[in-house]
């Protein structure tokens, strides 16, 4: 009987950690830094993301999670032009407001933004629309009606801010579905003890 009973209590044990494993391995708790998600998501808020999906699980209006060591690397393959500055602390959303990849502190690893187009779709934006930093630094690539269009190709995705001050596919245009590394799925008590403010200006939420 004893034998039994300290036979289950390991089982019970081995399921306990076999489960906390899998699902540390599965999810990720991000803390929101910046205001490129404002309204939706302040600094200071936290959220519970999917790191594994099917692509097929992918739909308009997620708010997804893309990793910058994965993100960052891509946009400089693509010589990606540098974003506007940003001198308030509005925040912008992405790593590439900064002057230069050292000076990115070392605790920022995600950015967070909305997928608003998928494969197939066609995404048009009126730069009338935009912060206007943004509109004169994508102003060249406006259509005689004030628009912006982009075609997503296979593969590719649009990600957006919710604020006015992000930097995001309007940017740097679609990106591929692989760099989306974790899908949202709850908002969690907020964190008082969020970073201070003064590192909101990078805007990596």
């Amino acid at each position: 009987m004893i034998k039994t009973m300290l036979l289950v209590a390991i089982l019970c044990v081995f399921l306990i950690l076999f489960t906390l494993i899998f699902l540390r391995s599965r999810l990720l708790i991000a803390t929101i830094q910046g205001y490129s998600m404002y309204p939706t998501l302040i600094c200071g808020d936290r959220i519970l993301a999917l790191r594994k999906y099917p692509i097929r699980s992918l739909h308009k209006g997620q708010i997804v999670i893309c990793d910058l060591n994965t993100l960052g690397p891509y946009l400089s393959s693509q010589q990606t032009p540098r974003p506007p500055a940003n001198d308030d602390h509005q925040g912008t959303g992405n790593v590439e407001d900064d002057q230069s990849q050292n000076q990115i502190p070392q605790h920022i690893h995600y950015i967070v933004k909305r997928l608003i187009g998928l494969p197939g779709d066609t995404i048009v934006i009126p730069i009338a629309e935009l912060q206007e930093r943004v509109r004169a630094f994508a102003e060249s690539r406006c259509d005689e009606q004030g628009n912006l269009t982009w075609h997503i190709p296979p593969g590719y995705c649009f990600i957006r801010g919710d604020g006015p001050y992000s930097v995001d596919s309007v940017l740097f245009g679609p990106i591929p579905l692989h760099l989306i590394s974790g899908i949202s799925l709850v908002r969690l008590q907020h964190r008082n003890d969020a970073p201070p403010e003064e590192h909101a200006n990078w805007g990596l939420d």
